[in-house]
């Protein structure tokens, strides 16, 4: 590819490209919990989810090298929600143009948001990987273009991962000592990839508890088919179709890494999976907690912190006081990633709530990884 204009993206000067994101203790989820709760809320981020940390990362490298050429980037994503928004924002904040394709099925307040946030928003295709497929053939065509793949990238793993250095930083501020575990939500494998690379460099004893609603557990299908051996053994397992209101959870197979990384991590992996109902009820709980409402993705994470019994079938040999009273100052103390996202609104929610009413709950259930491979169903 040839440059006809040598430049050097200037950034934006009122822009930051992401945070350093608030660590809160949650008096109320601790005493429901049993636990110490602590809420990386990266729901504060400029794009309104995690997903900048990996997304500007890739962004701000690859323009770098593009200008070093004298090639001025053009940033290129196929994102109908937050790893959509994060590249918009990116692109505002490096002084980029950016383009997004997005599949006929991408929410309408969403579209406002990425055109008003500065993209180029192309709406074709079924589903998102006809938009990815549009998006790429985009970019052989484009000068300049940079594909920025939503989840799966090592620059979008390493950007994740320095979420986890603020974590343990933040909790030696608050003399809170390390954390037993960090609970997430997974889709594409993109932030917990970061989690289990961020927990490798600086606390690798801690636990990772992997969230994902039924219709849309991708990570847990391939954990089972996987095998701790050394090297680890990874087997890819591709759902059928995703078959969950968890939007941002929807990716038919996660990325390779993140079941890689999980079988190697020192401090264990679990997986907890529950009803897309259930992942509404921890959402109008936070949103009573916390005045913040997560969308159902993020509101996967929050099960186990609402279901006491979800945690003990985690925890067998951890200590947890009696839900109801604030927990001791030597309880243990779990991290939730608050992960964020913008597809949720409050008539959406409404909805939901509607939709559900009355609907069972189901169990939730735990497959605890590791040589133990322990599976279990627990009523919440």
């Amino acid at each position: 590819m040839t440059a006809t204009t040598a430049a050097t993206p200037t950034a934006a000067p009122a822009l930051q490209l992401c945070v350093k994101t608030p660590l809160v203790f949650s008096p109320s989820l601790s005493a429901k919990a049993g636990c110490r709760v602590y809420l990386k809320m990266e729901s504060t981020q400029p794009s309104g989810s995690f997903k900048i940390r990996g997304i500007g990362h890739v962004a701000s490298t690859l323009a770098a090298e593009a200008a070093s050429k004298g090639v001025r980037a053009h940033l290129v994503s196929s994102s109908g929600g937050n790893a959509g928004l994060a590249a918009t924002h990116a692109a505002r904040a490096l002084g980029l143009e950016c383009t997004i394709f997005v599949p006929i099925t991408a929410k309408a307040h969403v579209l406002e948001k990425l055109r008003a946030d500065g993209g180029d928003v192309v709406v074709g295709g079924r589903h998102w990987a006809e938009a990815d497929a549009t998006a790429r053939e985009f970019v052989e065509k484009k000068e300049g273009a940079i594909y920025i793949h939503p989840f799966d990238h090592p620059l979008v793993f390493e950007g994740h991962s320095r979420m986890m250095n603020e974590v343990i930083e933040q909790m030696d501020e608050l003399q809170a000592g390390k954390p037993a575990a960090v609970v997430c939500s997974v889709g594409g494998g993109g932030l917990i990839s970061g989690v289990f690379t961020g927990l490798k460099a600086v606390a690798p004893h801690v636990h990772v508890v992997a969230c994902e609603t039924t219709g849309a557990a991708s990570f847990l299908a391939s954990l089972r088919s996987s095998f701790s051996y050394n090297p680890p053994s990874v087997e890819l397992v591709r759902l059928d179709k995703i078959d969950s209101i968890a939007s941002t959870l929807g990716a038919v197979q996660v990325a390779e890494t993140s079941v890689k990384l999980a079988l190697e991590h020192e401090g264990g992996v679990s997986s907890v999976t529950m009803s897309d109902a259930k992942a509404i009820d921890a959402a109008k709980e936070f949103q009573l907690d916390h005045q913040y409402l997560p969308e159902p993705a993020c509101a996967a994470a929050l099960v186990p912190l609402y279901t006491p019994s979800v945690l003990r079938s985690l925890f067998p040999s951890l200590s947890f006081s009696t839900p109801g009273s604030p927990p001791p100052a030597d309880a243990p103390a779990v991290v939730v990633v608050v992960c964020g996202g913008s597809t949720m609104t409050l008539e959406n929610f409404v909805g939901y709530e509607n939709e559900f009413e009355g609907a069972e709950r189901g169990v939730v259930k735990v497959f605890r990884g590791g040589k133990e491979r322990v599976e279990e169903e627990v009523e919440a």
